[in-house]
């Protein structure tokens, strides 16, 4: 665009209405997601490298948050507020059933302030126990496998519909075509059958929290 600008002699004109349409783009994709989100009845999720969303704590959330999304402190805060509000979906009256897939990766790599990753450790083996928790960790000494590279939701909604959200460090995708979501579907369970156990995976996390005390 900075090209066409200079061409056209339109300043900076068509690269800063390039920049606000992308914007606006991943607005509306993660909108939907959490519309469906909302909706839900049941999440599985693998996380190919930090803390999910629905578990992390605000110190947590705001450490991430501050390196990917940069912005005002009072921008910041409204997206961690936010963040931290969609976690009514497990706590709530009619809590969602929720399992998630971690890679090891997830609890080797620490917050840059002590505390706040010792209170993250602490919500993840709180929430482990937690009966509409399930949590399994995939162990880094593991296979390949399909999902490498990104990290995936597949939302199980009340008409009985699967949908699934891809996402990397720069991007998501909404993906609700019957023969994608199975194929992904099928890549989730069978990385399901190669981690940890949820009774392994919860000594793995407290032991990882006593090695960082």
């Amino acid at each position: 665009m900075v090209v066409l600008d200079r061409l056209y002699g339109t300043g900076e004109l068509l690269s800063t209405l390039w920049r606000a349409a992308k914007r606006e783009e991943g607005r509306s994709r993660y909108q939907g997601f959490g519309d469906l989100e909302a909706e839900a009845t049941g999440i599985q999720e693998f996380s190919v490298c930090t803390v999910p969303g629905l578990l992390q704590t605000p110190g947590y959330a705001e450490a991430q948050l501050r390196v990917h999304r940069p912005g005002s402190d009072e921008q910041l805060a409204d997206q961690v507020r936010e963040r931290i509000d969609r976690q009514i979906r497990l706590t709530g009256d009619k809590p969602l059933d929720y399992r998630g897939l971690l890679d090891e990766a997830v609890i080797r790599r620490q917050a840059p302030d002590a505390a706040v990753w010792a209170e993250q450790l602490e919500r993840l083996i709180e929430a482990a126990q937690w009966s509409n928790v399930t949590l399994h960790v995939v162990p880094l000494a593991g296979k390949f496998h399909n999902l490498l590279g990104s990290s995936l939701q597949l939302l199980w909604l009340p008409s009985g519909r699967t949908v699934a959200y891809v996402e990397s460090s720069w991007s998501g995708q909404l993906i609700e075509e019957t023969e994608e979501v199975e194929h992904l579907r099928l890549s989730y369970d069978r990385l399901r059958d190669s981690a940890l156990t949820p009774s392994e995976s919860l000594e793995l996390l407290r032991a990882t929290l006593e090695d960082h005390r």
